[in-house]
């Protein structure tokens, strides 16, 4: 559990390989994974990073449109409304870079 190692964990094998996350809470608490049934429990973690470090990391992460086969940090902004937040997919290649700028990770209640 991401919790408990905090740090993201490696894609479940036959899974989407990425691991999505939000910078907006908004998003995050209205997102609903079609694989879980809406009334199981639910868990919003907020992932507190070494801001130099992420910045460098998103200085070279790409726009989700036209990605396909780059092997990078994606980036969109579906269902975002503030312009300065946006939604990131990290690749198995970039868990080790993201995880190292893993400072702490807490619950967020709703």
């Amino acid at each position: 559990m991401t919790l408990n190692t905090k740090s993201l964990q490696p894609p479940t094998p036959g899974s989407n390989s990425s691991k999505y996350l939000s910078e907006s809470l908004d998003k995050v608490a209205k997102f609903q994974n079609n694989g879980v049934t809406p009334e199981a429990d639910k868990t919003i973690l907020e992932f507190v990073l070494n801001k130099s470090g992420y910045k460098d990391l998103m200085s070279i992460a790409v726009d989700q449109i036209g990605s396909k086969g780059v092997d990078a940090v994606k980036i969109n902004y579906e269902g975002i409304s503030d312009p300065t937040l946006r939604n990131i997919g990290v690749p198995p290649s970039q868990l080790g870079a993201f995880n190292n700028l893993i400072q702490g990770v807490k619950e967020i209640d709703q």
